[in-house]
């Protein structure tokens, strides 16, 4: 008998059509700041404090610069100081930590310190705006815009000498020993303003004889009285002038010292109250001037003792 065939392989199993693909999904901006957040959250609480401070720290410099362009000094001068004092914070923090790797500020600062030189300059306060100036190049030995705020503080006072000191000291720090335009330009303009000022005052004192003459010096320390807003020596020859002239309002204007309450007051000045005197006792008014001579009086001493102290 024929045998049996053998059996049947199984048939193949049904295809699975393969399932459909899914379009990658876009990252959402939710998505990046959630990522973002996720490694900011890997940093320590001090680097976030760090972080934070430094942001601040800028935001308060960009109001600064705009209220400087605006020419609101005064606001501008408040914004670096919060700047500032960021940035003093960060350095705080790095020093008690004792972080290391950070990115130095010390340009920043320095650029910052710059900044509230010129609005505490332009604010009358040219002995803090110097003092801003100074920290600045301390800060960053090469930066000649605060080196330039520097001789421009001393010119205001009518320090010229101290003017040419701080521009020299800085040529000196440069290493090819060439001045930069700007240096140079600095240099000449320091000198300019000084012979001006000699020149003006040698025609004042000559001519205070003569009341036409003292008319049109008055009008050439008018020209110089922007350069030297805070110079002692030229505030007195204005006040002399306008005083050989009879002008008592424009002397007691003179007398006004044009500095800020903030800075150390010249209104007990000798001089200003010899002056005042004069005004008062030409005007008729005894009694005051009575009172102002006991105040000479007084200011003359305690300069005179002064004078002994540093003997």
């Amino acid at each position: 008998s024929p045998s049996p065939s053998p059996p049947l392989p199984p048939p193949p199993p049904p295809s699975v059509p393969a399932p459909p693909s899914v379009p990658a999904q876009p990252v959402t901006a939710s998505a990046s700041a959630s990522s973002n957040n996720s490694q900011l959250r890997q940093r320590s609480p001090v680097e976030l404090d760090i972080k934070k401070l430094r942001v601040e720290a800028e935001g308060f410099k960009g109001s600064g610069n705009a209220a400087y362009e605006r020419q609101r000094y005064d606001v501008a001068e408040r914004f670096y100081t919060q700047s500032i004092q960021r940035l003093k914070q960060v350095d705080r923090l790095i020093q008690d930590h004792r972080l290391s790797g950070i990115q130095d500020f010390n340009t920043e600062l320095a650029v910052l310190h710059s900044n509230r030189a010129g609005a505490r300059l332009m604010t009358g306060k040219p002995r803090l705006a110097l003092e801003d100036a100074k920290t600045s190049m301390e800060l960053d030995k090469h930066f000649f815009r605060a080196v330039s705020r520097a001789a421009t503080c001393y010119c205001r006072m009518g320090q010229f000498d101290a003017a040419r000191k701080v521009l020299d000291s800085f040529l000196d720090r440069r290493s090819d020993k060439s001045p930069s335009t700007d240096l140079y330009s600095k240099m000449l303009l320091v000198n300019e303003i000084h012979s001006k000022a000699l020149r003006v005052a040698h025609s004042v004192v000559e001519t205070l004889r003569d009341k036409e003459k003292t008319i049109t010096a008055i009008v050439s320390v008018t020209e110089v009285k922007d350069e030297m807003a805070y110079c002692e020596v030229f505030a007195a020859l204005r006040a002399a002038a306008h005083l050989r002239v009879g002008q008592f309002a424009e002397v007691t204007a003179a007398l006004v010292p044009n500095a800020a309450p903030s800075e150390p007051q010249q209104a007990l000045a000798p001089w200003r109250l010899w002056i005042g005197l004069a005004v008062k006792y030409f005007s008729g008014d005894i009694p005051s001037a009575l009172e102002q001579a006991e105040k000479l009086k007084v200011a003359l001493s305690a300069k005179e003792e002064e004078e002994e102290e540093k003997e």
